[in-house]
């Protein structure tokens, strides 16, 4: 089976994952700059709506960007190919209408064995 498809199982496998990574760079959502270990591969097309676990129809987005996109309202759609690139670009509407183009920062591959940076730590809000 090709690294791109994987289109009966909801999550992606590594070589997937490892795949989003060079092509998204880490969360795509406008400004944001968490890197790729930081994020949920986010079924462009929801899975339960027959959306398919293949690479064209997954994106990179932080737990706090995807919680974001998932409001009511929000959408994110699949733009094509891109002028000066692969596929794998989106546009983010929100729920006033305002379109977000994703940023995508390439980045070259980890080498094997190298572990990706730890996530932040949530800590809870100090007592007042």
């Amino acid at each position: 089976m090709p690294v791109a498809v994987r289109e009966r199982l909801r999550l992606p496998n590594r070589a997937m994952r490892r795949a989003l990574a060079v092509r998204d760079g880490g969360c795509v959502f406008p400004g944001c700059d968490a890197p790729p270990g930081w994020c949920d591969a986010h079924h462009v097309i929801e899975y339960a709506d027959d959306g398919q676990t293949v690479i064209v129809n997954l994106v990179l987005l932080c737990r706090h960007h995807h919680g974001i996109v998932h409001r009511t309202g929000w959408t994110m759609s699949l733009n094509g190919p891109h002028p000066s690139g692969p596929d794998g670009y989106f546009t983010i509407t929100t729920a006033t209408g305002l379109q977000l183009p994703t940023q995508h920062r390439p980045r070259p591959p980890r080498p094997p064995g190298e572990q990706p940076p730890e996530p932040p730590v949530e800590r809870p809000p100090a007592p007042a």
